[in-house]
């Protein structure tokens, strides 16, 4: 597995994560540039044996003997507080299971291609998802931003992972060679306002009906560049 920090590439993706030796290793084998992992193609005929599986028990057995890393930072051990440094990366999971309802799905990977944060997006390792990588202005602020980026993909009718707005949220290895690379993304910078009174410590993440608590300033201009998917194709 590749573990070497430095590419030769002027890249906003050239930042450090911690890797993994597979999804049961919970301690790192090292770091790893952020940009040399999505570039990999190592591990592609693996892949390819799990996206032709014979059904979900194999493909499962088989993804999670892959490595894997955790694309918002480094840690000392796969756990939000153990965080070391972080990315400047939020990764967002689109998955098929829960956005049935959007009919031009296998062209949503071109369609986030349109919005200038988007810094990545290819194939997840079973074929069927979308993973992509979006920077974000305040680092320290995860959470907010990932709500604000749930909201205004909620907003066209696209369902984020919430397990997402987790800071040691894995990543397992994939391989598209059609993947999208925007080496020069712009940080998002939308929060997520939270009511005047502290976090409980079992939060758990808000409905967004009403919208009223969010303060979009970025995710405006992201769900404007998103209703660049046709209009009634979602």
């Amino acid at each position: 597995m590749i573990i070497s920090t430095k590419t030769n590439t002027m890249s906003i993706l050239d930042t450090s994560v911690s890797w993994f030796k597979s999804y049961h290793h919970p301690v790192p084998a090292g770091q790893t540039s952020l940009l040399n992992w999505l570039k990999s193609s190592k591990l592609k005929d693996q892949v390819q044996q799990i996206r032709h599986a014979p059904d979900k028990a194999t493909a499962d057995k088989l993804k999670a003997l892959l490595p894997a890393i955790t694309p918002s930072g480094t840690f000392s051990r796969r756990s939000d507080k153990d965080l070391i440094a972080h990315s400047g990366f939020i990764c967002l999971d689109i998955d098929l299971k829960g956005n049935e309802k959007i009919r031009n799905y296998h062209q949503l990977k071109a369609q986030l291609s349109n919005i200038r944060q988007v810094a990545y997006c290819g194939l997840s390792v079973s074929g069927n998802g979308y993973f992509a990588l979006i920077p974000i202005a305040y680092p320290e602020k995860h959470l907010q931003h990932f709500l604000a980026l749930e909201a205004a993909f909620a907003k066209i009718g696209i369902r984020l992972d919430e397990k997402c707005k987790n800071l040691s949220r894995l990543r397992g290895y994939s391989y598209d060679p059609d993947a999208y690379f925007n080496h020069r993304a712009e940080p998002f910078t939308g929060l997520f306002e939270f009511p005047n009174r502290p976090k409980p410590a079992n939060f758990q993440r808000p409905s967004f009906q009403p919208a009223s608590n969010i303060q979009y300033s970025d995710a405006e201009r992201v769900e404007g560049l998103l209703q660049k998917i046709e209009s009634g194709k979602v």
